[in-house]
């Protein structure tokens, strides 16, 4: 643009108006001087717009978060003196509140923000340095054993900085490979005494929890120190602000890394710098960046923060919600069945749950859905009860099946049935099973660990425990209670093992002893369906479930040529059109552009399809189970090369390194995804393998190289075995042909075992099973979605009814549940009816008595037992009182219902007698009765009269009372209907149909007492 001048002399004001008009980070090359007719004008040269970069002030009177008990205070005061400050006392509290915008930024150490923003990339930080600090360990003042100690460890790390130790400490802690990130505490020797240590496990990457253990930077470095001068270490964990404090009252001999500032050093004494850094400012990255931030696939956890969340009671749910939702209202709930009910209706937004138990609910109940991404990863494990000989041989025999489960595949088979779709595999043997007694305690509702399947308990849990028993000669017992009663349970002695999805956390290793791993998962967040439809990724109802059969016989089908999926699906699908591919990519290419309509592959597969392509998504259907196996050429007898390779597959799976390569290859960190060739060239027994470096990410090229799973495989096969190795790539369909005629040794490339195959070649042990599934695009399933609600007849009332009826009492002959339920409470409400009132009876006798002592005696007791809250008692006696005695739960329940409803009885019958005029019993003791004469014939029927009503009343109340006893191990109605609706996850039917039958047992009871009633009363 031009801008006519009187004068040069307004050149710079013209150029900070232009740049007011079109924009003030604008960068100006130069400007262009002219003259026309007398006049100066002006040409402004634009060259290119520069996007302003954030600094530390642009910050200052917004609002900033400090780190209680740092230095962090004084700098945010000094660098942010007009902003509004908030405290917190820890980092990750710090960061939920920085994403839920409820601070716009705060001060941290360079270092920990590297390692924040690698954590958590909406998280970001200015990287100018408003200081330059050094981070020392401090050690007490004033004392020589600690002054010592200082000086051996700045002796230690001049020598770590000239041998190079710290530079690999800084490689490892400050890097990006999270499988280098561990602590190898062996070899703390102790032989000159124990250095404790104290440090803040929030202080990441300093010092922090992984995997239940104390690692970070500053352990490493101490514990190099510790096994360099013989010391051993313990460690103490207090929040930063306590930590100095905590050295200072002589506990500990020196804290982890903290910054040098003068005021520390007049408190205590600092070692040489063990790193350095300065402080920086965190901010969001949307800010860093100028845009918005992207749109995840689904909302993320801090999205949910401030609304309503549901914690399952009696899990360790509860503290991952209190961090995350910090903000939230929380409610409490008993089973997954009731919060998924409360999700569902509305009455909250959340709840954390087990992945594995959330996955089969949000099956069966398709108004719940989850956020794929883990808040937690966690593991599972087996409870067993603490220093206990019996049970410590139990859990020694149980780690050795693991073991062995492991390593021979039946755990991969276990995962197969209980959380796979086929409901025909879900069965348990447990008959037979004799020997010494074992108490299981488990939850029936913990789907699809533990829970009822046609009337008998099933699961993943139930199942090892049923091989457990058969292989070591146990004969299980199961008692079913609810979450928050299985580690009271344990702690007491009265149960051996608990079988159940228990999370292995520090505070419960306090009170109970755990197994190995039986299953490794995490915690998600379930949430409204609703709250993902539409979002990629999220829910879209019953469509998603559509069988691959649907795409067969309304459109086309993509198979490799030479593959198995063809084969399989000619031979399911005989009347489809399939079109042939030479590999997976043209396959994702052809589904793209709309060639075909689906496409098999396995499951790994097809979301690495998903992640490359947001278009694409895949069925839930299991296609089929998919063994994978190396191919070597056919042999006549022992194929050695073959034998080779199923005793190294046997050895990797038994020592760990098997997983240690699934997690390499099936994990994000690409640093790791590397396969170590060196040393496979010039040997004289060469393999010739081939293989299709198609099949990301068991076989592809990577950086020039072949890389994947299967490589990763066969180069340390040969690395142990001594073997060099050349590799060929081909298509699929030359592999089985190119081992059949010898050009090649071993073959690879996602090959399934099949018996025809194993006519032309020999297979190793399978090295990896995985699900095949179908590949179809989400335009799709959105246009098949909306095909179906404009076809789709709701149904009406009565066949809503009728279709609850069968899945809530037909199906799997769920009445027969009910019926015991109901057996179970009519049982023990007429047993301690019975007990009930004839205890209250002696009571009242005994209150009667003209001893003063009789008399405060059962006053006490009624009013103990009618201030201890029913549930209490009945856990008082169940796990405390009668905990080891073997004594059955009915006989437990009904003890503690007739000891509260004698207490309460005895009352009325001591009010009914005292209403009677005392003038009757003088006349009968004038008559010349005697005294119990008196009471039985005269007092106590006409007592009875008015004390019926009431007592009908208490009944009734003992009756609906019975409904708690699930606490304890027994199936009663209540329960019952508790075990039906875990599996339906139907509300109305079930607890309308509870609450009617109990309707129906108190109109009974009311009818029995009125005719007992009217027998006794005269007037009738």
């Amino acid at each position: 643009e031009y801008y006519a001048l009187e004068g040069v002399s307004q050149l710079m004001s013209t150029i900070e108006i232009v740049k007011a008009k079109l924009n003030p980070d604008l960068e100006i090359e130069g400007v262009i001087l002219s003259m026309f007719d007398g006049r100066t004008n002006l040409s402004i040269q634009v060259v290119e717009e520069v996007k302003k970069e954030l600094t530390y002030k642009d910050y200052n009177g917004r609002k900033i978060g400090i780190l209680t008990g740092t230095n962090m205070e004084a700098e945010s005061f000094k660098y942010f003196p007009d902003s509004e400050y908030f405290y917190y006392d820890g980092y990750p509290n710090m960061n939920v509140a920085l994403l839920n915008g409820n601070i716009d930024a705060y001060l941290a150490d360079e270092p920990a923000m590297r390692c924040t923003h690698a954590e958590e990339p909406r998280i970001d930080y200015i990287k100018q340095r408003l200081t330059n600090n050094n981070y020392s360990f401090a050690f007490r003042k004033n004392e020589e054993s600690e002054t010592k100690l200082r000086d051996e460890l700045n002796a230690f790390l001049k020598k770590s900085n000239e041998d190079g130790t710290i530079a690999e400490i800084d490689s490892i802690w400050f890097g990006s490979d999270d499988s280098r990130k561990v602590v190898d505490m062996s070899g703390l020797t102790g032989e000159n005494g124990t250095v404790h240590v104290v440090t803040t496990s929030t202080d990441e990457p300093f010092s922090y929890i992984k995997d239940g253990k104390n690692v970070g930077y500053d352990i490493d470095v101490a514990v190099r120190f510790c096994k360099e001068y013989g010391y051993a270490l313990e460690i103490g964990d207090v929040d930063f602000k306590a930590r100095i404090a905590a050295l200072a009252s002589g506990k500990y001999e020196f804290t982890t890394s903290m910054n040098v500032t003068p005021e520390r050093e007049e408190e205590v004494m600092f070692s040489d710098p063990v790193s350095s850094g300065g402080i920086v400012v965190a901010v969001r990255s949307e800010e860093l960046s100028g845009t918005a931030p992207a749109v995840s696939d689904q909302p993320d956890c801090a999205d949910y923060n401030g609304k309503k969340i549901g914690i399952i009671t009696g899990t360790s749910f509860e503290a991952p919600t209190f961090e995350y939702f910090p903000d939230s209202e929380y409610l409490y709930f008993n089973s997954y069945n009731d919060i998924s009910m409360a999700l569902a209706q509305g009455s909250i937004d959340g709840y954390i749950g087990d992945e594995p138990a959330v996955r089969m609910l949000a099956n069966e109940n398709k108004s719940v859905d989850y956020l794929k991404k883990k808040i937690v990863n966690d593991t599972y494990a087996f409870g067993f009860t603490k220093n206990n000989d019996k049970t410590n041989k139990m859990r020694e025999q149980f780690n050795e099946m693991l073991a062995e489960f492991k390593a021979d595949g039946t755990m991969d088979e276990l995962n197969d049935i209980w959380f796979g779709s086929d409901e025909s595999k879900k069965t348990i043997d447990l008959s037979g099973l004799s020997g010494e007694r074992l108490n299981v305690v488990t939850t029936s509702s913990d789907v699809p660990f533990s829970y009822i399947k046609d009337g008998e308990l099933s699961g993943f849990a139930i199942d090892l425990v049923a091989r457990f028993s058969r292989k070591y000669g146990y004969e299980p017992h199961f008692d079913d209670v609810d979450f928050s009663a299985r580690i009271p349970g344990l702690v007491s002695n009265k149960y051996d093992m608990c079988a159940s999805s228990l999370t292995v956390t520090d505070e419960r290793k306090e009170s109970i002893d755990f197994s190995d791993t039986m299953y490794e998962g995490g915690i998600v967040l379930a949430v409204r369906a609703s709250d993902l439809q539409g979002v990629s990724g999220g829910s879209t109802g019953a469509v998603e479930d559509r069988p691959l059969s649907y795409y067969a016989e309304n459109g086309k089908i993509g198979a490799i040529t030479g593959g198995l999926y063809e084969v399989e699906l000619n031979k399911r699908y005989p009347d489809a059109e399939i079109l042939q591919y030479n590999s997976q990519p043209d396959l994702a290419i052809a589904l793209s552009e709309g060639k075909i309509d689906a496409f098999t592959c396995p499951l790994s597969s097809a979301k690495d399809f998903m992640a490359a392509d947001s278009s694409l998504t895949y069925l839930k259907e299991v296609f089929m189970k998919i063994p994978y196996g190396f191919a070597f050429r056919k042999a006549d007898g022992t194929n050695e090369m073959r034998d080779q390779m199923n005793e190294f597959l046997s050895k990797i799976h038994s020592d760990g390194t098997y997983d240690e390569i699934v997690d390499i290859w099936f994990g994000d960190d690409e640093s790791r995804k590397t396969v170590d060739y060196a040393g496979l060239d010039g040997k004289d027994k060469v393999i010739r393998y081939v293989t299709a470096s198609t099949m990301q990410p068991y076989s592809y090229i990577k950086d020039g190289k072949n890389a994947g799973l299967e490589a990763d495989i066969i180069a340390r096969f040969c690395h142990e075995y001594g073997y060099g190795l050349k590799i060929e790539n081909a298509d699929f369909a030359a592999l089985i042909p190119g081992i059949s005629s010898g050009t090649y040794d071993i073959a690879s490339g996602t090959i399934m075992i099949t018996e025809e195959r194993a006519q032309s070649v020999d297979f190793s042990d399978v090295y990896y099973t995985t699900d095949a599934v179908a590949v179809v695009r989400k335009e799709n399933i959105a246009q098949a979605a909306a095909a179906e609600t404009e076809t789709a007849e709701e149904p009406g009332f009565f066949d809503s009814i009728k279709e609850s009826f069968n899945k809530n009492f037909i199906r799997e002959d769920r009445y027969k549940l009910i019926l015991e339920g109901i057996g179970t409470t009519c049982i023990i409400t007429a047993l301690s009816t019975v007990f009930g009132s004839l205890l209250a009876f002696l009571i009242c006798m005994f209150r009667r008595m003209d001893s003063v002592l009789a008399g405060k005696i059962a006053n006490i007791y009624v009013k103990l037992l009618q201030g201890t809250p029913m549930v209490v008692l009945l856990m008082i006696l169940y796990y405390v009182i009668f905990g080891k005695s073997g004594l059955a739960a009915m006989w437990v329940a009904v003890i503690g219902f007739s000891l509260n409803f004698g207490a309460y009885v005895s009352e009325i019958l001591r009010s009914g007698i005292e209403s009677i005029d005392g003038g009757q019993r003088e006349a009968a003791l004038a008559l010349g009765y005697t005294e119990n004469q008196a009471f039985f014939r005269f007092i106590f029927p006409q007592a009875a009269l008015r004390q019926i009503p009431v007592y009908r009343g208490e009944i009734i109340s003992l009756l609906k009372n019975t409904s708690i006893v699930g606490y304890i191990a027994i199936q009663d109605l209540t329960k019952m209907s508790d075990i039906i609706r875990s599996r339906t996850y139907e509300a109305f039917f079930p607890l309308i149909v509870t609450a009617v039958i109990y309707f129906i047992l108190a109109f009974i009871i009311s009818v029995i007492l009125n005719l007992v009633l009217k027998a006794i009363d005269p007037r009738a």
